[in-house]
């Protein structure tokens, strides 16, 4: 299977894993947690672990980034709570190829610094 097949068919299978999370949360009662389509659960979907995912994308940074960018979009307008988010950002960031700080913090990046009540900060 060449790169092109394999990027249509992850992008047809993230397609239909991001369905598959909609469909599940418009059939749960609101009070339910809701089903955040995120890069573990598009692997389970597809039968995948995360490493070997990773590893297809390896030399595939145009689909990598279309993936990453749909999950990202979902996470974004899931309304999940900040600790969802960190987990799920540090996985897609991995995905992308952003796996430490040093790749990540090139000067575009955001960086956070948070007040501590002894005044230092970090």
């Amino acid at each position: 299977m060449n790169n092109d097949e394999k990027s249509r068919e992850l992008l047809e299978a993230l397609s239909e894993y991001v369905r598959k999370c909609n469909e599940e949360n418009a059939a749960k009662d609101k009070k339910e947690r809701s089903v955040l389509p995120n890069v573990c659960g598009y692997c389970r979907y597809m039968n995948i672990g995360r490493d070997e995912l990773f590893s297809i994308l390896e030399g595939d940074r145009v689909t990598a980034d279309r993936i990453s960018t749909v999950l990202e979009d979902a996470l974004i307008n899931s309304g999940s709570s900040s600790g969802d988010h960190m987990h799920c950002m540090r996985l897609i960031e991995a995905l992308r190829g952003e796996e430490n700080e040093e790749e990540v913090d090139n000067g575009t990046g955001l960086t956070v610094i948070f007040p501590h009540p002894d005044g230092e900060d970090t």
